[in-house]
C-alpha cells in the first residue's frame, strides 16, 4: 500500500476525496491528532494527552533502566559465584584426570605383563608342539635299501633293521640300480639349540658316497625349515658348513638337512631351533677421536633381563644388568692409551635355562693423548677364515695427528700390493684371496702397522687361470691411481709404457660394476713393448685374450688398440676386432658400453689350421688358413692403446704362444673376472665337464631337466625310423619326471634333417610311467597343457640362442586377440606350440654321450593341441622360394605340389581342393601379373568400375574380396606380428594356412 505525506493545513484537506480503504492521518497546529476514513473524521488525541503519554514513557524508560541495572548486578554476582564454582570444578578435573591416569597405568602395565607371560605361555606351547613333532619326527627320519635289505633311522642311526632281502637298488635312493653307499654324519655338536634373532647358526655335516669303493662325485644339500625349502647346494664329499642363521624366523624352527648323491639316495638329519628376538644397536661413531673417558650410548631389545657386557682390547672391563627394552642406555668407557683401542658389546640372557648371546657391536676406538703424535689405523674388519677366491672387505680408517692425509702402504704376506696416500675418511681394501693357507694382511703409516690374520680354505671349486705358454698377462685388479706411483704395468721385466695420463680423469677407474679398469682417454697413450707378432704362429700356435669395453665413442672406426704392421697383426676399434695373416683373416662384432673378453687362438700347421674367435669364453667363429699363410711381420710393432676418438677400459690382457683349448679359454674368463659372486657363478653354470672333457648328467646344474634316449642307434634322416626307451628327469620338479618305453623316434625337420645336431620327433606308442609309477597315455608339458604322446626335441641350430622359435611362438599365441574357433571353446587350445629347454644325453648299451641342448616342444602334427576335429584342414608351407608358396602359381597338377605342402591336418593330406582354391584367388589379385586385357564384363569394386584386367583393378580386387577368403583379423595380425619381429620369412616357409569346420573363413 503506497504512503503519502504532503504539507498543508488541515483544514484544506477533503477527507471525501479518499478512495474506499484509504484512510489518512493529520494533525493541527494545536498538536491535535485526526483520522479520516471513509469520509468519516475521528479526534484521536490532544496535546495534554501526548504529553501524558510522553511523561508515561519517561516513568517506564527509568523503571526499565532501574530494571536492567538490578538485572546486571544480580548476574555480576552470580557470575562470581560461578567462577569460583568452575575454578574448583577444574580442579576436581585435573584431580580425576590423573586418579584416572594411574589406574590406566597400573591397568596397562597389568596388562603388558600379562602379554608378556601369554607370549611366553606360547612360545612355550609352540616349542612344546614343535619339540614333540621333531620327537616324532627322530623316532624314524629316514630309510634306506642296503644290499637289498631295508634300514631304518633316527638321526642318522639304524634303529630298524635290516629287514628282507628286498629287491632294488642300495645306497639309500631305493630302486635306482646303483650299489652307491652313502653315509651322512652330523657333526654340529647338536640336534636342538636356541638363537638370538640375526645370529649365525650353522650346522657341520660330514658326507660320502662310494660305489665299489671309489667316490660318485658331487652331491646336492638341500636345507627344509618349517616345511619350505631355503637353499639348495652343489657340494663335494666331506665335511660341509652351512650357516642357515638368516632363513631362521622368531620361535621354533623345525629344521631338515638333507644330503642326496648323484643317484638320488639321500639322507635327512632333523635339528631344532629356537629363535628369540633380542639384539643390540648404537649410534655411536667410532670415526670420531676420543680423548679421555667415553660415553658409549647404546639400546638394548628384548623382553628378557640382559647382562650387558663391555670388552676392550679383549679384556672384560665390566656388566651391566638391564630389564628394559628399546631404550637407550650409557656406559662410561674410562680413557685409553694413545692408539687403536677394540671394544665389543653384546647382551646374553637366559630364556627357558638356555643361554642366548644377542649380536654383536664391535669398534675400533681412535684414542689420542695430547702430545702423541704417532699415526693410529683402525679397522672393523676381525680376520678369520675366508674362501679362496673370495673378496675380502677390509673397511679401515688412518688418523694422522699432524696431518689431514697419511702416506700408507697395503701388504700381503710381505709382498706390498699397494702404496696410497689417505685421508681420514673410511678407505676400503679389497684383496682377493687367490692362494689358500694362511693370509698376513696389513696396513702400515710410518711405524704403526694394522695386521688381520686370515686363513685362507681351500675352495670346492677348480678355478685357475693357464699359466703354461704364458707371455704376457697385465690386470688391471686392484689398482688405484692413489698409488705413489700409478703409472706402471709391468709383467716380470715387461714394462708398458704411460704417455699423457692426468691420473684423475684417466688411470685406474672403476667402471659401473665397480671393477677397476685402466682408463685410456683423451690424449692418453699406452705402448705395451711386446711384439707378438715377431715370429710366425704355424709352428707353435698363438693365443691372444683381451678384455676391455668401449665407451665415449666420437669415430666408430677410430682403431683404439693396434698391433698391426703390414696388414698382419690384431686391431680393435670401437665395435670391431679384426685379427689378420698373410691371406686369413678373422673378425668379430660387439657394442660399446659392454664389457666383453675377446680371444684368437691359432691352431698349429699340423692340427686343423684353424683360426678361432672366442667371445666371452664361447667360440664364436673360425676360419681355416692355408698351409703356405704367414703371420709373422716384416717389421714388427708393440702394442699400441688409445684414440682421441674413443675411450677403452682395459681388464686384463692375456698372450700365450701355444693354442689354448676351449677349456682353457673358458677357465680364463672365469678366473679373471674380479667379481667373486660373478666368478662363482660363472663357474658353477659352466662347470658341466667330466676330467675328459665331456658333458655328463652328474655335471649338470641342478635346476636342469635332462631326457635320456636308449637305444644301439638313432634315426639319422627323415623316415629313418628306430624304437627306443629312456627316462626324463626334471630335478627342480620330481612330479614331472617319467620313463617311457616302446616309443618311436624319427629325425623331424625337412632342412634341418640334413645337420650334424638332428631334431627328433618321437611318437610314445608304448606311453608314459609317471612318478607315482602310473602307466598314462598322454603327458602335460605344463600344468595348464592338454596331455599328448608325440613330441618334438628341437636343436635350433640355426637359430642357435635357441630361445626365438619357441619364445616368439609362445608370445604369439598369447597376445593374438584372434582366437580360433575351438579356443574360444577351450583356453588350453593353442594356435603354435609350447615348449622349454632341457638337455639330451643317447645311451646306446656301452656309453652315455651328450647330444645337445634341446627345446621339448609340442609336435605340430598333434591335433588335439590346436583343436583340429572332422572338416577341419591345415597345411604347412615348405619353403620360401617355390611360385606356388610364393602364391606366384595355382598350378596343383601333379605331385611336384607336394615339394611345396604337407598335409598337416589330417596328417598326410594329399588333397589340394580347398588349398588350390585358395591359391587360385590370390593368384587372380596378383598385380604383376595384371595383361591388361578387357574383362568379360565390367566389375565395380568401391564405387569404381574396372573393365580391364589391370593392377589397380587386381588390387581392389584384392581389398575387396579379401575378407571372403581369409579371416581378416588373424591375418593382419599375422602380418603386423612377423613385421615387429623381422620373420617376413615366414609369411612362406612354417606358415600353416587352415580351415576350422566351425568358422566362416580360411585361417
Amino acid at each position: 500500500m503506497p504512503i503519502r505525506c504532503r504539507r498543508g493545513l488541515k483544514e484544506e484537506f477533503i477527507p471525501s476525496k479518499l478512495s474506499p480503504g484509504e484512510f489518512a492521518v493529520a494533525t493541527d497546529t494545536g498538536n491535535a491528532w485526526y483520522c479520516y476514513s471513509g469520509g468519516k473524521v475521528m479526534l484521536i488525541a490532544t496535546s495534554e494527552d501526548v504529553e501524558k503519554l510522553r511523561q508515561e514513557a519517561e516513568n517506564a524508560k527509568e523503571d526499565t533502566q532501574l530494571l536492567l541495572d538490578n538485572m546486571q548486578e544480580n548476574i555480576d554476582k552470580n557470575m562470581s559465584v560461578l567462577r569460583s564454582e568452575i575454578n574448583l570444578t577444574k580442579q576436581d578435573i585435573i584431580k580425576m584426570r590423573d586418579e584416572v591416569l594411574v589406574q590406566m597405568d597400573n591397568k596397562l602395565a597389568s596388562i603388558e605383563g600379562d602379554i608378556i607371560d601369554t607370549q611366553n605361555t606360547i612360545r612355550t606351547l609352540v616349542d612344546s608342539q614343535t619339540g614333540l613333532q621333531l620327537l616324532l619326527d627322530g623316532k624314524i627320519d629316514d630309510a634306506y635299501v642296503e644290499d637289498g635289505y631295508l634300514y631304518m633311522t633316527s638321526n642318522n642311526e639304524v634303529v630298524v633293521g635290516p629287514l628282507g632281502p628286498f629287491s632294488g637298488g642300495g645306497g639309500g635312493g631305493g630302486g635306482t640300480g646303483n650299489n652307491a653307499v652313502l653315509t651322512v654324519s652330523n657333526t654340529s655338536g647338536w640336534l636342538s639349540k636356541s638363537v638370538a634373532s640375526g645370529a649365525a647358526c650353522e650346522i657341520s655335516v660330514t658326507w660320502s658316497s662310494l660305489e665299489d669303493d671309489l667316490p660318485t662325485g658331487n652331491g646336492t644339500l638341500k636345507v627344509t625349515i618349517n616345511g619350505l625349502v631355503k637353499t639348495t647346494q652343489d657340494i663335494a664329499q666331506g665335511k660341509v658348513t652351512v650357516d642357515i642363521g638368516k632363513y631362521l624366523s622368531t620361535g621354533a624352527n623345525m629344521v631338515k638337512v638333507n644330503v642326496a648323491d648323484v643317484y638320488g639316495n639321500s639322507r635327512t638329519i632333523n635339528y631344532s631351533v629356537s629363535v628369540v628376538e633380542v639384539s643390540v644397536s648404537s649410534t655411536f661413531d667410532a670415526g670420531v677421536p676420543c680423548t679421555g673417558a667415553i660415553t658409549y650410548t647404546y639400546t638394548p631389545t628384548g623382553n628378557v633381563s640382559k647382562t650387558m657386557h663391555f670388552i676392550v682390547d679383549g679384556r672384560e672391563i665390566g656388566t651391566a644388568e638391564i630389564s628394559a627394552s628399546g631404550r637407550q642406555q650409557s656406559y662410561l668407557i674410562p680413557a685409553q692409551t694413545h692408539g687403536s683401542h677394540s671394544l665389543l658389546v653384546y647382551f646374553t640372557a637366559v630364556v627357558d635355562g638356555v643361554e642366548i648371546k644377542s649380536n654383536e657391536l664391535y669398534y675400533e676406538l681412535i684414542c689420542t693423548v695430547a702430545g702423541e703424535d704417532a699415526p693410529i689405523i683402525t679397522s672393523t674388519y676381525r680376520g678369520g677364515t675366508a674362501e679362496q677366491y673370495a673378496s675380502i672387505v677390509i673397511p679401515y680408517m688412518v688418523y694422522n695427528p699432524v696431518s689431514m692425509t697419511a702416506a700408507i702402504t697395503l701388504s700381503a704376506n710381505g709382498r706390498q700390493v699397494a702404496s696410497l696416500t689417505v685421508d681420514r675418511t673410511q678407505q676400503i681394501w679389497t684383496y682377493r684371496a687367490d692362494s689358500t693357507g694362511e693370509l698376513s694382511l696389513e696396513i702400515a703409516c710410518g711405524e704403526t702397522r694394522k695386521t688381520i690374520a686370515v686363513t685362507v680354505t681351500e675352495s670346492s671349486m677348480d678355478i685357475g687361470a693357464e699359466t703354461q705358454d704364458l707371455v704376457l698377462y697385465l690386470s688391471s685388479y686392484g689398482r688405484s691411481n692413489n698409488e705413489a706411483n700409478p703409472g706402471t704395468w709391468a709383467y716380470w721385466d715387461l714394462q708398458a709404457v704411460f704417455t699423457g695420463f692426468n691420473y684423475s680423469s684417466d688411470g685406474w677407474q672403476l667402471d659401473k660394476d665397480n671393477n677397476t679398469v685402466l682408463r685410456v682417454a683423451g690424449d692418453a697413450r699406452l705402448t705395451i713393448p711386446y711384439k707378438a707378432f715377431a715370429q710366425d704362429f704355424r709352428t707353435g700356435g698363438k693365443t691372444i685374450e683381451l678384455e676391455f669395453a668401449t665407451r665415449d665413442v666420437m669415430d666408430y672406426d677410430a682403431v683404439i688398440m693396434s698391433c698391426m704392421s703390414g696388414g698382419r697383426g690384431f686391431e680393435l676399434t670401437a665395435q670391431r676386432a679384426l685379427l689378420k695373416s698373410e691371406q686369413s683373416e678373422i673378425s668379430t662384432q660387439y657394442k660399446e658400453d659392454e664389457h666383453v673378453r675377446i680371444a684368437f687362438a691359432v691352431e698349429k700347421r699340423a692340427e686343423n689350421r684353424l683360426v678361432y674367435c672366442y667371445i666371452n669364453g664361447i667360440m664364436s667363429g673360425t676360419v681355416q688358413y692355408p698351409t703356405d699363410d704367414d703371420f709373422a711381420q716384416a717389421v714388427p710393432v708393440d702394442i699400441s692403446v688409445g684414440s682421441n676418438d674413443c675411450t677403452i677400459d682395459l681388464y686384463n690382457i692375456r698372450i700365450y704362444d701355444n693354442d689354448l683349448t676351449r677349456y682353457q679359454l673358458l677357465n680364463n674368463w672365469i678366473a679373471d673376472t674380479q667379481n667373486v659372486d660373478i666368478m662363482l657363478d660363472r663357474y658353477t653354470h659352466n662347470n658341466v665337464f667330466d676330467d675328459y672333457g665331456q658333458i655328463v648328467i652328474s655335471q649338470l646344474p641342478k635346476n636342469l631337466p635332462y631326457l635320456v634316449l636308449e637305444g644301439p642307434e638313432l634315426p639319422q634322416y627323415k623316415g629313418d625310423k628306430k624304437m627306443i626307451s629312456g627316462y626324463y628327469t626334471d630335478p627342480a620338479n620330481p612330479a614331472k619326471d617319467f620313463t617311457f618305453t616302446g616309443a618311436q623316434i624319427n629325425v623331424q625337420g625337412t632342412s634341418s634333417q640334413y645337420y650334424a645336431r638332428k631334431n627328433y620327433k618321437v611318437d610314445f606308442k608304448g606311453g608314459f610311467i609317471d612318478s607315482t609309477g602310473e602307466s598314462i597315455i598322454g603327458y602335460k608339458i605344463r600344468e595348464d597343457a592338454i596331455p599328448t604322446s608325440t613330441f618334438t626335441f628341437k636343436a635350433d641350430v640355426a637359430s642357435s640362442e635357441g630361445a626365438n622359435n619357441v619364445e616368439l611362438v609362445r608370445l604369439y599365441n598369447d597376445a593374438n586377440p584372434y582366437k580360433t574357433p575351438p579356443q574360444t571353446a577351450n583356453s588350453a587350445i593353442r594356435q603354435g606350440i609350447d615348449g622349454f629347454p632341457i638337455v639330451i644325453f643317447w645311451h646306446n648299451g656301452d656309453s652315455t654321450t651328450f647330444l645337445g641342448k634341446y627345446n621339448f616342444n609340442n609336435d605340430k602334427g598333434t591335433p588335439e593341441v590346436y583343436g583340429f576335429g572332422d572338416g577341419d584342414e591345415s597345411w604347412e608351407m615348405l619353403n620360401n622360394t617355390s611360385s606356388r608358396v610364393l602364391f606366384k602359381s595355382a598350378d596343383f597338377s601333379g605331385d611336384a605340389w607336394l615339394n611345396d605342402f604337407e598335409g598337416r591336418y589330417p596328417d598326410g593330406n594329399t588333397d589340394p581342393v580347398q588349398l588350390s582354391a585358395l591359391s587360385e584367388w590370390l593368384v587372380s589379385t596378383d598385380q604383376e601379373k595384371a595383361t591388361g586385357a578387357a574383362l568379360a564384363s565390367p566389375v565395380t569394386y568401391g564405387g569404381v568400375e574396372y573393365t580391364k584386367d589391370t593392377a589397380d583393378y587386381r588390387l581392389a580386387k584384392f581389398k575387396a574380396e579379401l575378407p571372403d577368403h581369409i579371416e581378416l583379423q588373424s591375418a593382419v595380425f599375422y602380418y603386423l606380428f612377423t613385421e615387429l619381429f623381422l620373420m617376413v620369412d615366414s609369411r612362406a616357409k612354417n606358415m600353416f594356412p587352415t580351415i576350422f569346420s566351425g568358422g566362416d573363413n580360411n585361417g
